[in-house]
């Protein structure tokens, strides 16, 4: 592809990294992504630090192969956002960076950060490969799961849990601001398998609990500090998922006894509850809810939910918690329909209203004037559980369909 110029950067933003010695196609995708893509894009929840901008990209000029899956990521993005955009204009580098890696791997080299990171960043290419919107529209959500390429994440998780359980420990990879990051950033990928292939977290229980009382820790010394409360608030949510896919694992093994599956469900289902009914004030603070929803566009007459409903969103420092939200209902939802499943019991009609929950929510931000970029990608997933229990009809199938193509053409 050719460059005319590399992407200028404000004056506002003060770049930390010196990127003049790369070649000009580098330096015009690392600008790119400098400039328009956030944590979001990588359905990452929370980026109090901005390590993405910052330690990620300083992270990718001491390892080529973390350096190639960033601008290959960045490529994507930006192909997707260009009417002349061309498959190869990424392919590229995605190409190069999985070549690298494994050169790397296979070599000998000593492992390191950066390695697991490159994995993570191949990872989130797949994920967000545009197949998962034409099989999920087929309704083959639990035959073929919904990312780009099933074998592949799987592959890629396996590789960097190897690493990651190489080089740190629960407690040692909470002591940095950037392993924090990682940890989190693989733990969704393993969760999220877990959740929907109906097997264990490939990571042990204590690194999910650990980190837990690591951010419980952090508010009970700094009770002010409104960053380590939604950690807080992550963590907890992160492990009752965690726990959730460990019991129905367990069940589905024959490991446990109704009796006790029974017990232990409901432990979880009161969890799920109350991680929101006993949420720390700070986080609900009414002050950020949005009450004017001005300047958004008009409401579709054809639309299902009203995202313009005062009080459905926050904004401000307490964005975040939409996104946190919005994965608590699909948690909850398939908490609910699998405890169906696994006791042969009829699933609960507020299965449905935790669906028309959650595609309010998911419409309150795609509208929302001030979501940041990529908002609408970080709930992709919750969005998609929450379609399996709307109605179906000609209605609701139609606005399913233009929402998932509306997150198709944002990638």
């Amino acid at each position: 592809m050719k460059i005319s110029s590399v992407p200028s950067v404000s004056s506002s933003d003060t770049l930390k990294s010196d990127w003049s010695h790369l070649p000009q196609d580098l330096q015009f995708y690392l600008a790119y992504f400098y400039q328009n893509l956030t944590h979001l894009h990588y359905s990452l929840k929370f980026d109090s630090g901005n390590f993405l901008r910052t330690r990620f990209l300083d992270a990718a000029l001491r390892n080529e192969a973390l350096l190639h899956a960033i601008v290959g990521f960045s490529a994507y993005q930006r192909t997707l956002h260009n009417p002349e955009g061309k498959i190869n204009d990424f392919l590229q580098y995605y190409n190069k960076a999985v070549s690298l890696l494994l050169t790397s791997l296979k070599s000998g080299a000593r492992h390191n950060t950066a390695m697991i990171l490159a994995i993570l960043q191949l990872a989130t290419i797949e994920v967000r490969a545009p197949s998962y919107f034409r099989t999920l529209l087929r309704g083959l959500i639990f035959v073929k799961e919904f990312l780009g390429d099933w074998p592949n994440l799987l592959g890629h998780q396996k590789a960097a849990y190897e690493l990651l359980t190489e080089l740190y420990t629960p407690q040692t990879v909470m002591e940095d601001d950037m392993t924090r990051v990682m940890l989190g950033w693989y733990m969704r990928f393993d969760v999220f398998a877990g959740l929907m292939g109906g097997f264990e977290t490939v990571l042990s229980r204590e690194w999910f609990s650990y980190a837990q009382d690591f951010y419980r820790q952090q508010v009970a010394n700094e009770p002010a500090n409104l960053d380590w409360k939604i950690e807080h608030a992550i963590a907890k949510h992160r492990l009752v998922a965690t726990d959730m896919s460990l019991l129905f694992a367990k069940m589905g093994k024959g490991e446990i006894s109704p009796e006790e599956f029974v017990k232990e469900n409901g432990d979880i289902g009161r969890r799920i509850e109350e991680w929101k009914s006993k949420m720390d004030p700070a986080l609900q603070d009414f002050r950020y809810l949005v009450t004017d929803c001005s300047g958004s566009r008009p409401l579709d007459p054809d639309d299902i939910v009203d995202p313009y409903i005062a009080g459905t969103l926050y904004g401000g420092p307490l964005f975040v918690m939409n996104i946190a939200t919005i994965d608590w209902y699909s948690i909850d939802l398939m908490h609910k329909y699998q405890t169906a499943l696994t006791l042969r019991t009829q699933p609960s009609q507020e299965l449905g209203m935790k669906a028309y929950a959650t595609c309010q929510l998911f419409e309150a931000i795609e509208f929302y004037p001030r979501s940041p970029p990529g908002a609408i990608l970080s709930i992709q997933a919750s969005l998609g559980i929450a379609l399996l229990f709307l109605p179906r009809d000609l209605q609701h199938a139609m606005w399913a369909r233009r929402k998932l193509a509306t997150i198709e053409a944002n990638g």
